[in-house]
C-alpha cells in the first residue's frame, strides 16, 4: 500500500494513536481514523417500556479506522466487554435475503465440489442457522450448531456459548470431527479474530482434512452506499477480500477457493488447514487511492446529510413548526442519537401498533400512531430507511395535510 496517502482531516476526524492500538488482522499500527462519531446506544435494536430506562441506555463512540497495511477497516472504539451478548449477535437468517437467494446455491456447490455427502457439518452461528438445515436436507448430512446466542428459544439445537467468553475456551463440543466448518459473519463480531483462528483447534473437532467456509459482508459495498447510522456497533470488523485473506493465510489457512455472493453484497472463502498457508493469486489489495476516496465519500455523505438534517430542525424551530421521525428502526434510532438538536424531535410517527407508546433507546422519544401525525402536523418528517419510501408516501396519500419528507 502507498502509505504516503492521507485521508483529509475533517472536523471531527483524529488520527490513531500509532503507539497504543493495532490491526485487529494484522496487528500493523499504520491505521488512519476517517470517521468519528456518536455517542449512540449500544441496544438501538430495541425500545423500551420506560422513558427514563429508554434514556439511561449506555452508549458508545464509533470511531473508524483504515489500516494501510492490509487494507481492513474496524472500529478502534469497540469494547467487548460492554455486551451481555444474549440477544446480539444476528438475527435469524430467515429474514437475511441475501441468504434466502443465495443460500442453496452456495450449499449445492459446495456438496459438489467437496462431495459432502453423509458427512458431519459444524456451523458456528445464532443458534438457527439455516446453513447446517440444509446441508442436513440436501447431503443427508449430521450437522451441530455451536452457537453464541444464549437465548432460550435457541438452545435446543445449539451448543450453547457466549461470544465474550469464546476466544479463551480450551473445551471441545464434539466428540465427531467436522468435515465441513462453516463461519458465516461472525468474523465482524469479535474484536479478537486472530485469537479466535488460533485456538480453533481447541474450541471445536477439526483435522487437516477440515474444509472451513467463511462468509463475509462485503465492506466496499458498505462503504459506497451506507452512512453513520447504518453502523451497528456490535460490528467491530469490516473486511474486504484481501483484508480476509490476509487474516486466514496469517494464521494458519490455506485459501482453496473465494467467491462473490450472488447479491453483491458480500464474498465467501473456503480454506484447510495448512503449515504453509497461502492464498490464491487473484485476490489482491485495493489500490490505495480507490480505497481512501471511497472512505472519505463515506464520511463526507454522512457528515452533509447531518448537517442539513441540523439545519432543517433549527430552521423549523424557529419558525415553530414541528419536526418529526417517521418510522422506528435501528437506523431510526442512531440517526435520532447523531441529531445535535434531537430534543427538537418531540415524537417518533410508526404505523405499527406493536411499537407505539414504547420510547427510543438514548433520547427518549415516544413512538405515536398515525393519530399524532395529525394533531401536531409536523412541517417536516425525518426518514432514516430509503428502502420503504415509496410505502410511506403512499401511507400520506390523498391525507389533506403537506408535510416535507426528508430521507437520509
Amino acid at each position: 500500500m502507498n502509505e504516503s496517502l492521507k485521508l483529509p482531516i475533517h472536523q471531527r476526524v483524529r488520527f490513531a494513536s500509532q503507539t497504543r492500538r493495532q490491526c485487529p488482522v494484522c496487528e500493523g499500527s499504520n491505521l488512519q481514523v476517517f470517521a468519528d462519531f456518536g455517542p449512540i446506544p449500544l441496544q438501538a435494536d430495541m425500545l423500551w417500556r420506560q422513558k427514563d430506562d429508554a434514556q439511561g441506555v449506555p452508549g458508545s463512540e464509533t470511531r473508524l479506522a483504515y489500516c494501510c497495511d492490509c487494507t481492513h477497516v474496524f472500529n478502534l472504539a469497540f469494547n467487548n466487554d460492554l455486551f451481555q451478548y444474549a440477544n446480539w449477535y444476528g438475527q435469524s437468517i430467515h429474514q437475511d435475503s441475501r441468504f434466502c437467494k443465495g443460500g442453496r446455491l452456495v450449499v449445492d456447490r459446495l456438496i459438489e465440489r467437496y462431495e459432502l455427502q453423509n458427512k458431519f457439518i459444524l456451523e458456528l452461528g445464532n443458534g438457527c442457522s439455516e446453513y447446517a438445515q440444509l446441508f442436513s436436507e440436501i447431503g443427508e448430512n449430521s450437522s451441530e450448531i455451536v452457537s453464541i446466542n444464549t437465548t432460550a428459544d435457541q438452545l435446543e439445537r445449539a451448543t450453547v456459548f457466549p461470544l465474550k467468553n469464546f476466544p479463551n475456551s480450551k473445551q471441545c463440543f464434539m466428540n465427531q470431527t467436522a468435515d465441513l466448518f462453516i463461519c458465516q459473519d461472525f468474523l465482524e463480531k469479535t474484536d479478537r479474530p486472530v485469537k479466535f483462528l488460533r485456538n480453533l483447534a481447541n474450541l471445536v473437532p477439526i483435522s487437516d482434512q477440515t474444509i472451513f467456509y467463511f462468509e463475509f459482508a462485503d465492506a466496499r459495498k458498505f462503504f459506497e452506499e451506507k452512512l453513520f447510522w447504518d453502523v451497528d456497533y456490535r460490528q467491530c470488523s469490516y473486511f474486504n477480500p484481501y483484508s480476509a485473506s490476509v487474516l486466514l493465510t496469517q494464521n494458519g489457512f490455506t485459501i482453496i477457493g473465494a467467491h462473490s455472493l450472488d447479491d453483491g453484497n458480500g464474498f465467501s472463502i473456503e480454506a484447510v488447514i495448512s503449515q504453509n498457508s497461502s492464498g490464491p493469486a487473484n485476490v489482491e489489495p485495493p489500490a490505495s487511492e480507490v480505497v481512501f476516496n471511497m472512505l472519505e465519500n463515506f464520511n463526507t455523505r454522512s457528515q452533509q446529510k447531518l448537517e442539513f438534517a441540523n439545519q432543517r430542525i433549527i430552521e423549523n424551530s424557529q419558525k415553530r413548526v414541528v419536526s418529526a421521525m417517521i418510522w422506528c428502526d435501528p437506523r431510526s434510532i442512531r440517526l435520532l442519537n447523531l441529531f445535535n438538536h434531537n430534543n427538537l424531535i418531540p415524537i417518533v410517527i410508526d404505523p405499527r401498533f406493536e411499537n407505539q407508546g414504547l420510547f427510543i433507546p438514548g433520547t427518549g422519544q415516544r413512538i405515536r400512531s398515525l393519530s399524532a401525525y395529525f394533531a401536531i402536523n409536523p412541517g417536516t418528517l425525518f426518514l432514516a430507511n430509503p428502502s420503504i419510501e415509496m410505502d410511506i408516501r403512499e401511507l400520506f396519500t390523498g391525507l389533506t395535510l403537506t408535510t416535507e419528507l426528508i430521507v437520509l
